[in-house]
């Protein structure tokens, strides 16, 4: 009897020890962030600043417990942009229970985009192609998405065209399926509607194997006034410096001007060409390195703390920052899915509903253009789209323009 005593004895110690210890520890909540980045071929200089961003903040929201009793895990692998690797790694988030999913390339988005829309899974994106819009979509943008920055680029030529003849305008962009999808029927339509003639289009390869003479000289012989694009650095800064070389350019004696998307990121631009980048425009991008707004002193802290070996004007490639929002959107969207739904029932579907759906002007500290708020049917965020001018190694803001949701719904 004595030694059944001892027993349950010593059981209840047990008990009331692990129940002490799991009321000092409590159980440690995990949120997986998951995703592919591409980090092989053209776009992996974008994408390991964009996966250090988000890295970064989310460490920064473990360390200062932004949600209390959450941690965030970030899962990540290198798609090498290749659809059938991308399928793969989805497939193996989803089983380790992946709350949200990165793209930074839109062939494997729209690999995955059913699969996705299936298991209704957030996604957020390096760049803002218009595929990513078109519904039914789980994708979440906090840029203007390419074709709205290119109705930004016309509203703001469109500022200071003087003659009375029409202007003549040509798509420059790269040979890929971010750079022809910025060519829909809504843009070429607006720009239309606006008295300009559409001439035709020219395509040039990223990275460029030999320079675009041939598509910069048939802009030459066609009298182009104005071409839109969406290149990365590697092929539009190249593009830049061979049409300098033919004289060409917004204060060159042939005058034309050089629009880009922000997948031609000003910090990086500048560092490849300096001052020959004067008069290229470039839409929706983020702020520029020393812009004092709240959003990127915290940048610049992140990149201190964690990247201290890094140059900011090259390694942050403008998708630093985008990785930096990307985190907040994963943090916030948490936050405030948990105030509707306990942790042990939240679905990644829960956190569209009630964290995404519920995002209204949403501060990034200037990191957007404005404040991000997203709802059922309205997967992007801002309500702007800024327009910037390279000019003497700075991008210069020329204006803020309305977004005139120029793509596929």
């Amino acid at each position: 009897m004595n030694k059944i005593k001892l027993t349950l004895i010593v059981v209840l110690g047990i008990m009331i020890v692990l129940l002490l210890q799991s009321a000092a520890f409590p159980q440690q909540k995990v949120i997986k962030a998951c995703g592919s980045w591409a980090l092989t071929g053209p776009w992996a200089l974008d994408a390991q600043s964009c996966l250090w961003g988000t890295a970064d903040y989310l460490a920064y929201a473990n360390e200062r417990q932004l949600v209390r009793g959450v941690t965030f895990e970030l899962i990540w692998a290198d798609d090498k942009s290749e659809a059938p690797r991308g399928i793969s790694i989805l497939e193996n988030n989803i089983a380790k229970g992946c709350m949200f999913n990165h793209s930074s390339a839109t062939n494997i988005y729209l690999a995955t985009k059913n699969r996705l829309n299936e298991k209704q899974i957030p996604t957020t994106c390096m760049g803002s192609t218009p595929p990513y819009l078109t519904e039914p979509t789980t994708a979440f943008l906090c840029q203007a998405v390419l074709s709205d920055g290119g109705g930004a680029f016309i509203d703001w030529f469109l500022e200071s065209w003087k003659e009375s003849r029409k202007p003549r305008f040509a798509y420059l962009t790269a040979d890929s399926a971010a750079g022809r999808s910025i060519e829909v029927p809504e843009l070429t339509n607006y720009i239309k509607s606006k008295g300009i003639e559409i001439v035709g289009s020219q395509y040039v390869s990223t990275p460029q194997l030999s320079p675009p003479t041939t598509q910069l000289m048939w802009l030459k012989d066609n009298k182009i006034d104005l071409t839109f694009g969406a290149t990365v650095t590697s092929g539009m800064a190249p593009t830049v410096k061979e049409a300098l070389r033919l004289g060409m350019g917004r204060y060159e004696s042939y005058k034309i001007i050089f629009g880009c998307s922000n997948l031609s990121n000003p910090a990086p631009m500048i560092e490849a060409l300096g001052e020959k980048a004067n008069g290229v425009i470039v839409t929706g991008a983020f702020p520029s390195f020393d812009d004092e707004t709240p959003g990127m002193k915290l940048v610049r802290d992140l990149l201190k703390k964690y990247r201290p070996d890094k140059k900011p004007s090259v390694d942050i490639y403008g998708q630093y920052v985008a990785g930096v929002v990307h985190g907040m959107m994963i943090v916030e969207s948490t936050r405030l899915s948990l105030e509707k739904v306990a942790y042990e029932k939240l679905t990644p579907g829960d956190i569209i509903k009630y964290g995404f759906y519920q995002m209204k002007s949403f501060d990034t500290g200037g990191l957007t253009s404005t404040p991000l708020t997203f709802g059922p049917g309205k997967n992007y965020g801002e309500e702007t789209c800024p327009v910037y001018e390279l000019l003497h190694g700075r991008q210069v803001l020329v204006g803020k323009y309305p977004l005139r949701r120029l793509f596929k719904h």
